[in-house]
């Protein structure tokens, strides 16, 4: 007999091999075939650039705006690399 999951925190935990198909499903519902790379714009109230699967807003959800500026950091970083390096 399997295992049913317990309450946590008040919410029930989910069966790890569901979480590719929860993935899925909110990236569908979010951004559908877009990149999650690519940052996006919802025009609606104080929203700032989202991105991810997720949607991180980087204007309200401050782990947001660190990711997103540490990736874009490094992207810019290994660009500069790329064009310093095609120079040589």
């Amino acid at each position: 007999m399997r295992e049913v999951p317990q309450p946590t925190q008040g919410g029930l935990l989910v069966d790890a091999t569901l979480l590719p198909a929860i993935r899925a499903a909110i990236k569908a519902n979010e951004i559908g075939t877009e990149s999650p790379y690519r940052l996006s714009y919802a025009r609606l109230g104080v929203s700032g650039a989202s991105f991810g699967i997720f949607q991180g807003d980087t204007n309200v959800n401050h782990e947001a705006r660190a990711i997103c500026s540490k990736r874009c950091s490094r992207t810019v970083l290994m660009r500069r690399h790329a064009i310093e390096s095609s120079r040589r």
